[in-house]
């Protein structure tokens, strides 16, 4: 295992996700693609299978108290930044959407348009469309806004991000480089954060640098105690618990 610097290049602008984003995290989403199609399909689907794939990564542990956490650090900015807000609208074509929903087109909600038990549409409007509610939930109408990191004085463009980890170069440099992680944080649909070049380089600061994630222990004088996960999958309610983060990446 060597320590590792870790260098992303992306255009776009970055949109920083809720929590931080761990390279970890990449490489697990990676590996999981790579082997989930011939994996499920010799031992069968379960959760638990899936979520194997991502545990075997090229990278070190560190073990403390009976718990661990990989030796990646999170995805960071580099250099002066810009920080500013994309405001957006989200308005839903209810006439239209409705309509489709009736022709079986679009499945609204769990259940199909014909089953009567447990159907979440509304009664119908009128023949052939129904209802749908544009004052809350995932179909509500609103105005809101997102932040956006870019470089101060771009050179090409492009803004750089930095991540430490203690690896095996040659496995992190081919699966960061196979295209299937092609963007990285939030609002990808839109341009934000598609890597345009990746280098990996031996850097003896991961040693230390690797520290600056999410972790279930507290291991810098500026951590603060938060509510997360420090493994993947990281969106997994049950991956989450009392951890601690440097104050910088939150």
């Amino acid at each position: 295992m060597t320590p590792l610097k870790v260098v992303f290049k992306v255009s776009g602008g970055f949109a920083p996700p809720p929590l931080p984003l761990h390279l970890d995290a990449l490489l697990a989403y990676q590996r999981t693609r790579q082997h989930a199609k011939f994996k499920l399909a010799k031992d069968g689907f379960s959760v638990a299978t899936l979520r194997s794939l991502g545990d075997n990564l090229a990278l070190d542990k560190h073990e403390q108290d009976d718990e661990w956490c990989w030796k990646a650090s999170a995805i960071m900015p580099v250099g002066p930044i810009e920080v500013s807000s994309r405001f957006f609208t989200q308005r839903r074509d209810q006439a239209a959407y409705s309509m489709r929903v009736a022709r079986g087109d679009v499945q609204h909600g769990r259940h199909p348009i014909n089953e009567k038990e447990g159907m979440r549409q509304c009664a119908p409007m009128k023949k052939d469309a129904y209802q749908i509610d544009t004052l809350r939930g995932v179909y509500r109408n609103l105005l809101g806004f997102y932040s956006i990191i870019k470089a101060s004085a771009p050179i090409s463009g492009n803004m750089e991000l930095v991540a430490w980890c203690v690896g095996d170069k040659g496995t992190i440099e081919s699966q960061l480089s196979d295209g299937m992680i092609t963007h990285l944080g939030a609002r990808r649909r839109v341009g934000h954060g598609r890597i345009e070049e990746v280098t990996v380089e031996e850097d003896e600061s991961a040693l230390e640098n690797w520290r600056l994630r999410v972790r279930p222990w507290q291991m810098m004088d500026d951590d603060a105690p938060i509510q997360a996960a420090w493994r993947a999958p990281y969106w997994a309610a049950e991956n989450r618990g009392q951890a601690f983060c440097p104050a910088g990446l939150i």
